[in-house]
Order: C-alpha cells, then sequence, then structure tokens
C-alpha cells in the first residue's frame, strides 16, 4: 500500500511540475508512514478518500491497527497578502494568463489527460490575485527604472530648467490588426520606454469593451457589481496619443525627469498631443524619427 501511495503521489507531483521540489516532503512523508508501520506492527493503508483543491490534493494514509492518520499535501503552498494558495493552481492559471487562455481553456486541456482542472469560481480569484501581483511588480519596475534614468541624466549633465532630461522611445500597440484599413480594435497599450536604460518607464492600457456591461446592456439588465475595465470611448486610433499625453505629464510626478526627447514612429497626432497637452515642457520636446519604423514604412 506504502509502494502505491508513493507511486501516486510521484504522478501526481510531476503533472504539478513539482517533482524535484516536493520529492524531499514526500520522501519524509512515507518514511514516517514506514518507520510508524514496523514500529506499530501493522500496514498503513491509502485511503480512498483525498480531498483535493484545483490541481492538488490532500492524499490520507490510515494505520490498520492505531487508526493514526497521516496526511501528504502533493504541492507546496504559496501566501500572497495572508492568503494562503497551492502553488500548483496558482501555476495553472499562471499560464493561462500568460498564453491567453482562461478558466475554460484549462478544463478542456488537461480533460485530455483526465486531470481534474480547477473550476471558475476557484480560477476566477487565483486570476485576480496573480494580476493584482502584477500589477505591483510593473509598478515597483518603472520606479526603478525611471530612477535609473534620473541617475544617467543626472551623470551626463542633461537638464532641462533645473529638472533632469531623458530620451525616451514610445510605441503603441492594439488588440486587432488594422492593415491600414478598418482602426476598430476594442483594447490598446502603449508604453515609454527610457533610450538610455532600454526599460519601462510608463504603460498605459485603454480599452473599450467590457463583457459584463455588454452583456448586461444587451439583456437590458443592471450592471452587477465587477471590476471594470472599460476605460475609453473615443476611437481606437486615438488611444496611442492618449496614453503617451498620459505618461508625459507624469514623468515628473512618478520619476522626477522630463522627457525631452521623443523617438517615434511617424504618428504626428502623438507629437502634437505632447506639445500642446504637457505645459511644463510639451513645447521644448524634441521629436526624432525612429529609424526603424521609416525603413519598415
Amino acid at each position: 500500500n506504502c509502494h502505491r501511495a508513493c507511486c501516486i503521489m510521484w504522478i501526481c507531483s510531476t503533472i504539478a511540475g513539482k517533482k524535484s521540489s516536493l520529492w524531499p516532503s514526500i520522501y519524509s512523508f512515507f518514511t514516517t508512514v514506514t518507520e510508524h508501520a514496523a514500529s506499530c506492527g501493522s500496514a498503513v493503508q491509502l485511503l480512498v478518500e483525498s480531498h483535493r483543491y484545483g490541481l492538488a490534493s490532500i492524499l490520507v494514509c490510515q494505520c490498520l491497527k492505531c487508526k493514526t492518520i497521516f496526511r501528504c499535501h502533493t504541492s507546496d503552498s504559496t501566501t500572497i497578502n495572508t492568503h494562503t494558495h497551492y502553488s500548483t493552481n496558482l501555476g495553472a492559471v499562471l499560464g493561462q494568463i500568460a498564453t491567453g487562455g482562461g478558466a475554460d481553456h484549462l478544463i478542456e486541456q488537461l480533460s485530455c489527460v483526465q486531470v481534474p482542472s480547477l473550476s471558475n469560481t476557484s480560477f476566477i480569484p487565483l486570476e485576480r490575485t496573480i494580476g493584482n501581483e502584477f500589477e505591483k511588480m510593473v509598478s515597483k519596475g518603472l520606479l526603478s527604472a525611471g530612477q535609473l534614468e534620473k541617475q544617467l541624466a543626472i551623470e551626463q549633465g542633461n537638464y532641462h530648467q533645473g529638472v533632469p532630461a531623458v530620451t525616451v522611445v514610445v510605441d503603441a500597440g492594439w488588440s486587432k490588426r488594422s492593415h491600414k484599413h478598418s482602426y476598430n480594435a476594442k483594447s490598446g497599450v502603449g508604453v515609454i520606454f527610457g533610450a538610455a536604460t532600454k526599460q519601462l518607464l510608463y504603460i498605459g492600457v485603454r480599452n473599450k469593451y467590457c463583457s459584463v456591461c455588454a452583456i448586461s446592456e444587451h439583456k437590458s439588465s443592471p450592471v452587477p457589481p465587477h471590476q471594470c475595465y472599460k476605460n475609453w470611448t473615443g476611437s481606437s486610433c486615438a488611444m496611442e496619443a492618449d496614453i503617451t499625453l498620459e505618461g508625459f505629464r507624469l514623468s515628473e510626478q512618478m520619476h522626477q525627469v522630463r522627457y525631452l526627447w521623443l523617438i517615434g514612429d511617424g504618428d504626428s497626432s502623438v507629437y502634437n498631443a505632447v506639445v500642446t497637452g504637457v505645459p511644463a515642457y510639451g513645447r521644448y520636446m524634441t521629436k526624432v524619427e525612429c529609424a526603424n519604423h521609416a525603413v519598415k514604412c
């Protein structure tokens, strides 16, 4: 029975991608069980019933003589904001986020290998938890990159009206390729990179669509409480200029620097938005045409 349980644990940990890290704890568990069986003089049986938490489980063994219960977790745990989650479940959700999938995709994929998956009610909270951690990590990275750009500007003596001035690279992307027509993407993202460090200084997202709001509108029903990501009602083409303008306006607040040189594509709307929309230094900003965009065009 112990050998059978050990094989089951090895398979579970392999599926979870945690074989190497979990093996010491699994070995310790079965060592304890084996020593107990030897001292008690009875077999230790793997119970059919176990507790499953998404992709993680707690396997239960019981001594047939003294009825002592032994438990072993098939996944280690991670604590995020005082809440403990099984790492296997976090990894599964993170994988779906990285590949553009969701709860339904995970269920379909795991069903092919007959592995029970996370339910929607378990998947969504983990997705939000990971998303919040992403935001914290990105914010921390932005501030760190800004301080590095500021330090380099100071060392090189680049100032504008007493404020360190840096060169930035600006670009944007959309959820749908336009091929120079049908500029109606539902979502767009804009970024500002420091030219010296090649690190991200600002990122902004504009969404024209929220599935919860759209379904409620279609059904003519009240919109339920939810985290709405819709933050844009203008045209898709105007997303890039608005995000870039927002980033320039926040440059001194976030990083204590001014973006005095802008490297970007030939879109004049971005340049005009910054020149007219940043009172402190917009009119002093210099536009540098991006060679990569120029060659591609």
